[in-house]
């Protein structure tokens, strides 16, 4: 069932994240009100004979500071721009960086679960002479279990080899410093070592191993596994981050164990006297900050991550120069039309001053100025509209035939709110009476607006007062409308995500508890049936150790697109509730639709006939499925939504206990009681 949300309307301030818009509005505001103040200054100089030099500085001293504030604004919010961008890059390569240290801890499990399965045999066997008989079978086994690792080897305390998945050289191992770790210390995790050369090829290759003791707990030797450096370098040389990006893995001594773009220098080098040792990581174990890099010199952005589980360090850096040419060529466009209109504020000012030398063309100086800062608002690409204090259109720009597919002639004299909806014209009412009563400066309004075409936009109103230059009194208001559909889509998609499962596409735990919340409160408020159906796959753990984690996750999207099937009413909800717990809220339901409902789902898993060699005796994966219902008028004051689950969970508990792959259920409250 699709999750879906919806965005109110709502009334707010302008935001302040965008400095340029003063200026701009400064302007727009001059639509308005500007000719009456140019009609002051002619009048004044006919009545009161002040000199024309001191108009003329006046003018001149305006145009300087529309100028300045429009220039200070503009490179103000290029540099709160690139902010953003940085932000935005440091934040992308953190995620990439956790990303990455995932992937490193689960490359160093997958061998280690091998390395701690040859420790358990070779400690209980022993490696005396019948013991030594099956090691190379054993070590055959594990290692077509692991394709990331290079070799699997075992030796004995002296380095001889006892058995290893690729030929010895030599027949006994090189790396004095393994057996001088694990012989130190009786530590029994698992040991990672700077990167060597493989003594086969001379490949550079990551050493990872584990000690076994003899039976008197003596240290009697390692089990080795190497993970050719190129894996990961190879790995990472697949991610896009320019030519300029890197990524690196080191442990936490500081030693590069490998590198992307790869650079065979580089593997083995020591990085413990750099920045990222000797300050950042001394104050977060995860962070970003901008460097030189000390291998290629260039400034970069970089964000960096501890694993948890292994001593290992992800570096992501990023160009900085190449990581912000896309900014940059957008700003010098930007502040080359800032330019540009500054040069046409001081032509106008110019302008204006020889106006004002010669009296007797006043008005002709007030039409051409007016003409000039209409087009302003002509060729901008959001829609202005001049309403007067009557409601009424009294100008709109030519940019309302591209926003709303309607001619400007044909909304001129009409009211300003007759295009919109009973709630947002509610909402428009409301922030027109908080600027006429100056309980506000401005309000921004989104709202839908529909097309000449029949199809509906989203727009992002802002609306202003325009107020007359004598008395300050309102005099009408100043729209400005943008289109914000993509925006506006970008965030419902968002929400959707936000309550999606990454991986098996249903319903999180979180819409899980909102949707069974609100079933609840539906159910108690009509007298109305509420089922929920708890469902786990059988033996799941055992499916991982055998096939995989990756192959666990396939099967978690298939049955999860099974249980999707099972359900179709348009209220019933599919969702993953944790691990291989899954759950369906249907509302409505009665005992019996959702018994059979519950079946169908089983039957469903198990139609999908997955192999699952220890799910005993289907062989098969399989699911268990507890079920609760509370049925027409069983809701009382002292229940809630925690009570049907813990209801569905006991069924759930009966069903694993007598048998899996069955339905249990329906249980109601008295069931759980008894």
């Amino acid at each position: 069932m699709a999750l879906t949300t919806s965005r109110t309307r709502s009334v707010e301030r302008p935001d302040p994240a965008r400095p340029a818009q003063p200026a701009f509005w400064r302007l727009v505001a001059m639509v308005g009100c500007l000719p009456k103040r140019m009609l002051r200054p002619g009048r004044a100089l006919q009545g009161s004979g002040a000199p024309l030099g001191a108009v003329n500085a006046r003018v001149l001293a305006g145009v300087f500071l529309v100028s300045a504030a429009l220039v200070v604004g503009a490179l103000l919010a290029e540099r709160q721009q690139r902010e953003i961008v940085v932000d935005d890059i440091e934040t992308a390569s953190g995620n990439l960086a956790r990303s990455l240290v995932q992937h490193a801890e689960d490359t160093f499990d997958m061998v280690d679960i091998a390395l701690v399965g040859i420790v358990a045999q070779l400690e209980r066997d022993g490696v005396d002479a019948h013991g030594l008989a099956h090691l190379d079978d054993l070590v055959s086994t594990y290692a077509a279990t692991i394709p990331r690792a290079r070799s699997l080897s075992i030796h004995a305390s002296g380095g001889r080899t006892l058995a290893s998945s690729v030929p010895p050289v030599g027949g006994r191992t090189s790396d004095a410093a393994l057996f001088a770790a694990h012989r130190a210390s009786r530590d029994r995790s698992p040991h990672l070592g700077p990167p060597i050369q493989d003594p086969a090829d001379g490949k550079w290759v990551i050493p990872f191993s584990r000690r076994f003791d003899s039976a008197d707990g003596s240290f009697s030797g390692i089990v080795l596994a190497t993970i050719d450096v190129k894996y990961f370098s190879d790995f990472y040389a697949s991610l896009d981050l320019g030519t300029d990006g890197s990524v690196a893995m080191m442990d936490r001594q500081g030693i590069i164990l490998a590198r992307a773009p790869f650079v065979l220098e580089h593997v083995g080098r020591d990085m413990s006297g750099t920045e990222l040792f000797t300050a950042q990581l001394t104050k977060a174990r995860t962070g970003q900050y901008r460097m030189t890099s000390p291998l290629d010199g260039r400034a970069k952005i970089s964000a960096y991550r501890l694993a948890g589980r292994y001593p290992l360090l992800i570096i992501v850096a990023v160009g900085e120069k190449e990581a912000l040419t896309h900014w940059r060529s957008h700003a010098y466009v930007r502040m080359g039309a800032v330019s540009a209109l500054t040069l046409v504020i001081w032509a106008m000012g110019l302008l204006l001053v020889g106006k004002l030398r010669r009296l007797r063309m006043v008005q002709e100086g007030i039409s051409a100025s007016e003409a000039s800062f209409r087009a302003l608002a002509e060729n901008a690409g959001d829609m202005v509209a001049r309403i007067g204090p009557d409601g009424v259109l009294r100008y709109v720009s030519p940019a309302c035939a591209t926003l709303l597919g309607v001619e400007a002639s044909h909304l001129l004299d009409k009211p300003a709110l007759a295009r919109l909806q009973y709630g947002e014209l509610e909402a428009f009412e409301i922030a027109l009476g908080e600027i006429a009563s100056r309980a506000s400066e401005a309000v921004t309004l989104t709202h839908r607006a529909p097309r000449g075409d029949g199809k509906s936009i989203w727009l992002e109103t802002t609306v202003r007062a325009a107020r007359d230059p004598k008395t300050g009194e309102p005099d009408g208001f100043v729209a400005v409308s943008r289109d914000v559909t993509e925006r506006h889509e970008r965030e419902e998609s968002l929400a959707v995500l936000a309550a999606t499962d990454g991986l098996t596409g249903l319903a999180n735990r979180r819409a899980f508890d909102e949707a069974l919340a609100r079933a609840w409160t539906d159910a108690k408020r009509s007298g109305g049936e509420l089922s929920l159906v708890l469902i786990d796959v059988d033996r799941f753990k055992l499916f991982n150790d055998t096939y995989g984690h990756e192959a666990g996750d396939a099967v978690l999207r298939k049955v999860a697109t099974a249980l999707a099937a099972v359900v179709c009413r348009p209220n019933d909800l599919p969702a993953r509730y944790g691990g291989e717990e899954f759950a369906l809220v249907l509302p409505g339901a009665d005992s019996a639709a959702v018994a059979a409902i519950a079946d169908r789902a089983r039957a469903a898993v198990q139609a999908l006939a997955i192999p699952h060699g220890p799910n005993q005796p289907t062989r098969l994966v399989t699911v268990s499925c507890g079920v609760a219902s509370f049925e027409r008028g069983m809701t009382s004051r002292g229940e809630d939504p925690a009570t049907l689950m813990r209801v569905a969970d006991k069924a759930l508990y009966e069903a694993k206990r007598t048998g899996r792959n069955r339905v249990c259920g329906p249980y109601r409250p008295r069931h759980a009681a008894a």
